[in-house]
């Protein structure tokens, strides 16, 4: 009786085996499909491809835009991807934008100016809109700029106004801007009025 429990005991345990065997090796194929996926779809496969041609369809437009304003058309930018390990292991991505002056690479820093950088980050502003909504088919009807063009020239200010108007299409754009100067450049004017921390339309 004894041999019998115990051999039963044993093909009890075999089978336990055999069936913890099947797991582990279906468990191993899940994770070697998916890893497969992950490489696939994560950052070094698919998704890093799309990342790369949406910084590049960015980086087109905002060259185009800057094509149209006086005073940075001589102005490319491109984008570096460099890649970081953290403490923990992750690897995460960070871009970095890079300026050329007629084909020559410049410090975003300090090798342009103040207004410079102002129509070169709103170029890329623009560009990113534009490349978000195409792929999402889906336009916002509207565009907020706020003491975007400060820092501007003259020239300059009226060349990004007409790009802006060649870029948005039919949106309508609201831009806030203490130079009144460039008031008869906009098709309507809203002027406020502060007045003991009260604002009100004047």
């Amino acid at each position: 009786a004894v041999h019998k429990e115990l051999e039963r005991a044993l093909k009890e345990a075999a089978d336990k085996m055999v069936g913890d065997c099947d797991a582990f090796r279906v468990a191993k194929e899940q994770y070697a499909l998916e890893s497969d996926v992950a490489a696939l779809v994560g950052k070094q496969g698919f998704l890093g491809v799309i990342f790369a041609d949406v910084l590049d369809e960015i980086a087109a437009q905002t060259n185009d835009i800057l094509s149209k304003v006086a005073n940075v058309r001589h102005l490319t930018i491109d984008f570096e991807v460099e890649k970081e390990a953290s403490t923990s292991g992750n690897v995460t991505s960070r871009i970095t934008p890079v300026i050329y002056s007629k084909g020559r690479k410049v410090s975003y820093k300090g090798g342009i100016s103040g207004g410079m950088k102002t129509a070169v980050q709103l170029a890329v502003d623009l560009a990113v809109g534009n490349v978000v909504a195409s792929r999402m088919s889906s336009y916002p009807g509207f565009l907020l700029l706020d003491e975007s063009i400060d820092g501007l020239g003259n020239v300059s200010k009226e060349s990004v106004i007409d790009m802006l108007v060649s870029s948005v299409g039919d949106r309508l754009v609201l831009v806030v801007d203490h130079a009144v100067e460039f008031s008869n450049l906009f098709t309507q004017v809203i002027d406020l009025e502060q007045l003991d921390g009260q604002t009100r339309i004047v």
